[in-house]
């Protein structure tokens, strides 16, 4: 977890990779050394590349008065906390390209879901940004192919040539897993009876594994009375599209805990 130390005194703000060993829980805080370029003053998104066993990373850079001028893509060593720069963006089609939700296999490529139009909430889609090459190029693409009787997608995860996001129903909110392409199609691969969005704050967690064979994702199973929602674990054989719903022992009420510090490992 890369994350900016707003308590120094000086004008470049360091950022702190905190690592957390799954197995002794031994939490270890580094420094990170090499992204302090044009004013460094936080962290906008961050994804590890399985391929390369690296952190890219997407820094804000702002001016004196504290504008948003563009961002810094790094990639980061988790041993050693050293970061080397890959490009500068410089605010032009997409102002909010920091704010990556996914990374290509290659760790070329990162991805934003949601709106292009942030502060207004308008055009729906994805931006797709090349951050590796002379110069960084953003794409917005507002036509993404969805399933009948479902909204917008709730998540992204990249799937082969492909993503996978979580789609609640028109009807009922219940999510579904939805494969799809950009210029292609999209089909559902699982669906669940009980599987809910957030009910106050915070994220829900996913994950697919390297071999891509595998998904997960912490999702909320709602209770009566709703004081008794709760998270439960979503898991898919993604060579048979078998699904299983699988409720967490002991128990995590979804109104009383958030699982932003939580991972798949």
């Amino acid at each position: 977890l890369p994350q900016a130390n707003f308590l120094t005194n000086t004008t470049v703000t360091n950022i702190t990779l905190n690592t957390v060993n799954p197995v002794t829980g031994q939490w270890t805080a580094q420094q990170i050394v090499g992204a302090v370029e044009d004013g460094l003053n936080d962290v906008s998104g961050f994804e590890f590349n399985a391929a390369t066993g690296l952190i890219v990373m997407a820094t804000i850079v702002t001016d004196a008065a504290g504008k948003v001028l563009g961002y810094n893509f790094y990639n980061v060593e988790p041993r050693t906390a050293v970061a080397t720069l890959i490009n500068r963006y410089r605010n032009s089609t997409d102002t909010y390209v920091g704010w990556f939700d996914a990374l290509s296999t290659d760790g070329n490529t990162v991805y934003r879901l949601g709106y292009e139009d942030v502060v207004d909430q308008q055009i729906f889609g994805l931006g797709v940004t090349t951050i590796n090459g002379t110069s960084v190029s953003s794409v917005w693409h507002a036509d993404l192919p969805m399933v009948a009787g479902h909204n917008l997608y709730a998540s992204i995860n990249v799937y082969g040539d492909g993503f996978l996001s979580l789609a609640p129903s028109d009807r009922t909110g219940d999510y579904s897993i939805v494969k799809w392409q950009l210029g292609g199609t999209a089909s559902v691969v699982a669906k669940f009876s009980n599987a809910y969005d957030v009910p106050i704050f915070g994220p829900l967690a996913e994950y697919i594994n390297v071999e891509q064979n595998f998904y997960a994702a912490l999702v909320v199973h709602l209770a009566v009375p709703g004081m008794l929602d709760r998270w439960v674990l979503l898991t898919v054989d993604l060579t048979t599209n078998k699904s299983q719903e699988l409720f967490l022992s002991p128990m995590m009420l979804a109104k009383v805990t958030s699982v932003a510090g939580l991972g798949f490992a």
